[in-house]
């Protein structure tokens, strides 16, 4: 019996330099928009609930802080002071701009949510688009939003409502310890071992969705119940087969992240001394670090300087990130149609099949399904990588 996860590490690779290679500035600079949105794949929920705690002063209730309505009157004095402006007006400024950060973290959490179809789109049709696949694939990246919020909720709940009981219930020192002593060290490892299991449980889910399922999505047209329905068929008739693609897949994470590190931090650590020697020119030629920063210039140029650093390590970064990305999708996507071939959305390699060269030059779907006629739009019509490799942001004419 062939094992997928190991005939789709060569399958992977050849798809990965097919749909890299040869280099294109165009379609690079898109890849880096997907991918900088995709921040490593998955749309993270960390620190969803946020349960204050006290210690109650005297056996009462236990004291809660004040809400705040705003910024800190001793930061508003200050800033009023070093701006010159009235506190109303700093007050607003605030609030404006924590407003506008809000929007920018709200979009981008929906762009890391609708990124994955785009980039499942890219790697299935071998054309990198971003303007036209985000709109068509919008909605389903809010069900896909909407869903993890709702998952992650349902798993953080018991937990948080049990440190809820033990936050509002207000034990004294003598009740807690004596509640400790009859839970018993057995008990706490044993509710450890659950809150182990169940994190294990909900990585595994959440990872088989990210990577399955929404390919599945794609493939089938449908919402994330519906295509977990349609793909838990395969996963239970399979499950050998994703077990070991577990293990290949831990085992490939591990070398390429070694490698990425590795990598990664040499080229991180040329740029930031690079930056540190700039800096030092910067700040010899204001007299020292003192007097740039009591200086307007020696402040923007630091902060310049600063922005440039930044940016030059994103312009590192995200190509290894291209590359990492890349390969991983593919991966999944061909265990994936190994398994059923209904849900293959790779185009086959040159060679392999009759069709393999029309579904890599013009854009073919490259199905190897049921035979039937596919569903999946044509996005055969338009190169988005033209010939003087000149950025465009791909949008296409297909109907959504």
């Amino acid at each position: 019996m062939p094992w997928y996860a190991f005939d789709s590490v060569d399958d992977a690779l050849d798809a990965t330099r097919n749909f890299l290679f040869p280099f294109s500035w165009g379609r690079w600079l898109r890849l880096a928009v997907i991918v900088f949105f995709l921040g490593g794949g998955s749309v993270g929920l960390n620190n969803v609930t946020n349960i204050p705690s006290s210690i109650p002063n005297d056996g009462g209730a236990p004291t809660m802080p004040p809400p705040s309505s705003g910024p800190s009157p001793d930061l508003v004095t200050a800033l009023s002071e070093a701006t010159g402006l009235s506190p109303d007006v700093v007050t607003a400024l605030g609030i404006a701009i924590l407003g506008v950060l809000s929007l920018i973290a709200l979009l981008s959490v929906i762009a890391s949510s609708v990124m994955p179809f785009v980039f499942v789109d890219a790697l299935r049709t071998n054309d990198v688009r971003v303007r036209g696949p985000f709109k068509r694939r919008f909605w389903k990246g809010i069900r896909f939003l909407l869903f993890t919020i709702g998952v992650t909720f349902l798993f953080v709940a018991p937990f948080v409502l049990a440190v809820a009981a033990l936050v509002f219930a207000n034990p004294n020192a003598a009740a807690f310890e004596s509640f400790l002593s009859g839970f018993g060290l057995a008990g706490l490892f044993g509710l450890f071992g659950v809150l182990m299991v169940g994190s294990v449980l909900f990585g595994l889910f959440m990872g088989f969705t990210q990577q399955f399922v929404i390919p599945v999505m794609i493939a089938t047209d449908s919402g994330v119940i519906s295509s977990w329905r349609q793909f838990w068929p395969t996963l239970r008739g399979e499950w050998k087969q994703f077990v070991v693609y577990l293990l290949v897949r831990f085992v490939l994470q591990l070398g390429v992240g070694i490698a990425t590190f590795i990598v990664g931090g040499i080229l991180a650590v040329i740029v930031v001394l690079g930056a540190v020697l700039v800096g030092l020119v910067v700040v010899g030629a204001f007299g020292g670090l003192n007097a740039a920063v009591g200086s307007v210039a020696g402040v923007v140029a630091l902060v310049i300087l600063g922005v440039l650093t930044l940016l030059a390590l994103l312009a590192v970064s995200l190509p290894i990130k291209i590359l990492v990305q890349s390969y991983f999708t593919a991966y999944e996507l061909s265990v994936l149609g190994s398994a059923n071939e209904r849900f293959a959305l790779l185009p086959p390699r040159p060679g392999q099949g009759d069709d393999g060269d029309g579904a890599t030059e013009t854009g073919d779907d490259g199905d190897s399904g049921d035979g039937g006629p596919s569903t999946r739009p044509d996005d055969s019509e338009s190169d988005s990588t033209n010939s003087n490799n000149e950025f465009t942001w791909g949008d296409d004419s297909t109907p959504s």
